[in-house]
């Protein structure tokens, strides 16, 4: 459920919004169901109307719901009548299955308690509806979320210049970041089952396998997308889920998977959305996950991989009578071939985008609320013991080992040895360390914060499927 707020002051013209929103959505042909908080005449301006009806989106039907009484506080008379339809309808929401779209208005004061339009929350939250807009009264905000145990995802202010444009951008962009979250908590969920089993295996050429895959799963969801962009947030996701994985080795797959994801991105972005483009960026991916190793050996012990490579490729090819091929021929070569097997995934999956695999269908049915752990917020001093756990095990000492006696026997002085081991462990630790602090829920708040209400409510749906960003009370 994306939670949507339009806030302002009494008379702001918050009802009207609404109404132009409900009428878009009929035009559409989309379900709406919710009430509007019709005012009578008002005596003062920015102040309470002398009575209210509610009008009924979906029947269209006018209910009597408050009259003005100065002895009251609030100062209104309220129906019990109407109140109890209301609570009825939202019961069979419930019951009848939720619409496109809900609107709610208005939620003030005896919201903020608790009372009023409040009392109908658990019924609509129940029903699932995909995207629910509540009207309020402007300060009332964190007091409603406090009643509601929940947060807004956005919240519009009825008196920003482009209020009704930028109102009308969230709810058509909903189903793109809806599909986000779907698709990008499949791909996390092969990573962090598939690819755990396949890398405590140690099955060969695991990374091309699960790079492929990445990229036949960014092909599928990209192609629903309005905005194609935005597919950059499904690998971005996949990494997330990825950081909560029990599994040893976080940095290697977090880092190839948002690489891949910018690189076909950027590919995707370049050169349009069609056959050449999802090819290069499958192609990329592939590419990227066949010289991630080195790259990441070239960043931890330096250059003198490169040197230690050539001299042991040359002693193969002097043993194996082969044609000397240097160490960056090699790569080269090796993440060509990686990038074109990718790259025939991707067409494979191009080709294919409009009719879903059914595996594929019940893996994005599923999601991945199996890795959506409850983990408590972490000290640095608990990340950096786990970091220096992550540095006793073989998956990276036995690499750096091998490479720091090759380049010892080469001739190096033991001098250069030891500086290029404290490098390696000072990165390793602060990469081990950048991996382990990353807290997706942190991370969801940080770009709400920041308005980034779409990648916010993709992680959510991933991370917090239950809603449970809920506020305690």
């Amino acid at each position: 459920m994306l939670l949507v707020g339009v806030t302002g002051s009494v008379g702001s013209g918050k009802t009207s919004l609404l109404l132009q929103l409900t009428t878009w959505f009929q035009q559409q042909h989309k379900g709406v169901e919710g009430f509007l908080a019709m005012a009578g005449d008002r005596q003062e301006d920015h102040r309470g109307a002398d009575c209210y009806r509610i009008h009924m989106i979906a029947s269209g039907h006018d209910l009597p719901y408050a009259t003005r009484d100065k002895s009251k506080t609030p100062p209104y008379v309220f129906e019990i009548e109407t109140e109890r339809f209301l609570q009825e309808w939202a019961e069979g929401i419930t019951m009848q299955g939720a619409p496109a779209l809900i609107v709610l208005d208005e939620f003030s004061s005896m919201e903020a308690s608790g009372k009023g339009h409040a009392q109908l929350w658990n019924s609509i939250q129940s029903s699932q509806a995909p995207l629910v807009v509540i009207a309020m009264r402007s300060g009332f905000v964190p007091a409603i979320e406090q009643a509601l145990h929940i947060q807004f995802d956005v919240c519009i202010d009825v008196l920003e210049p482009d209020a009704w444009n930028k109102l009308r951008t969230v709810c058509a962009e909903h189903d793109d970041w809806k599909r986000i979250g779907v698709y990008g908590a499949a791909a996390g969920s092969i990573e962090a089952s598939v690819g755990a089993m396949l890398h405590a295996a140690q099955v060969p050429f695991r990374g091309i396998a699960l790079s492929s895959m990445q990229a036949l799963l960014m092909t599928f969801a990209g192609d629903g997308l309005g905005t194609r962009s935005k597919i950059v947030w499904v690998p971005f996701i996949s990494a997330g889920i990825k950081a909560l994985s029990p599994s040893g080795n976080r940095l290697n797959p977090m880092l190839a998977i948002s690489m891949q994801g910018i690189l076909f991105t950027s590919a995707t972005v370049i050169f349009g959305w069609n056959i050449v483009g999802i090819m290069l960026g499958g192609f990329l991916v592939g590419a990227w996950a066949a010289a991630q190793g080195v790259i990441l050996q070239l960043l931890l012990v330096g250059s003198d991989v490169v040197r230690v490579y050539d001299v042991v490729l040359q002693w193969i090819a002097r043993i194996l009578h082969l044609p000397p091929l240097g160490f960056i021929g090699l790569l080269i070569v090796w993440s060509s071939i990686a990038g074109i097997f990718s790259s025939l995934v991707t067409f494979y999956a191009y080709t294919r985008r409009h009719r879903t695999p059914e595996r594929l269908q019940r893996l994005l049915a599923q999601g991945a609320a199996q890795f959506a752990t409850e983990e408590t917020n972490r000290s640095w001093k608990t990340i950096i013991k786990q970091s220096v756990h992550d540095l006793t095990r073989p998956f990276f000492w036995i690499p750096i080992v091998i490479l720091i006696a090759l380049i010892l026997v080469s001739g190096s002085s033991l001098e250069t040895i030891f500086w290029i081991a404290v490098r390696a462990v000072t990165l390793a630790m602060v990469f081990f360390s950048l991996a382990r602090a990353f807290d997706p829920r942190a991370f969801l708040n940080w770009l709400r914060k920041r308005g980034y209400w779409g990648p916010a409510y993709a992680f959510r749906l991933v991370f917090l499927p239950n809603r449970k960003d809920s506020i305690s009370s």
